[in-house]
């Protein structure tokens, strides 16, 4: 039996297909929240590691320059090139987390 409007209506069947829709809809929207709050703590955590890459180049440079060791202008343009190969990195894993975390609501949605 195909389940049309005509088909719904006329086997009086609005009560059963509201009920299964509301128990579907139900379902993405748990799968959608899971998802979120994973790639919330996921991104928490890749932003922090970036973070402390930037701090650690900091906190290292500043050693070496009370060593003297290295100059000010040096530092800098380390912490430079150290954000053009961390920056990329770090935003690259934030969106493969997002591709990532879209994945439960995604079947959820394909079994419709």
């Amino acid at each position: 039996m195909g389940l049309n409007f005509y088909t719904i209506r006329n086997y009086q069947k609005e009560d059963w297909i509201t009920e299964q829709l509301n128990l579907m809809n139900h379902d993405i929207c748990k799968k959608q929240f899971l998802s979120n709050g994973y790639l919330s703590i996921l991104s928490m955590l890749n932003n922090g590691v970036g973070q402390c890459m930037f701090f650690g180049t900091i906190l290292m440079g500043i050693v070496l320059i009370n060593a003297s060791l290295l100059t000010v202008g040096t530092l800098i343009a380390i912490v430079q090139a150290s954000n053009l190969i961390i920056n990329p990195i770090v935003n690259y894993i934030n969106l493969r987390n997002t591709i990532h975390s879209t994945k439960p609501v995604y079947n959820e949605l394909k079994n419709i």
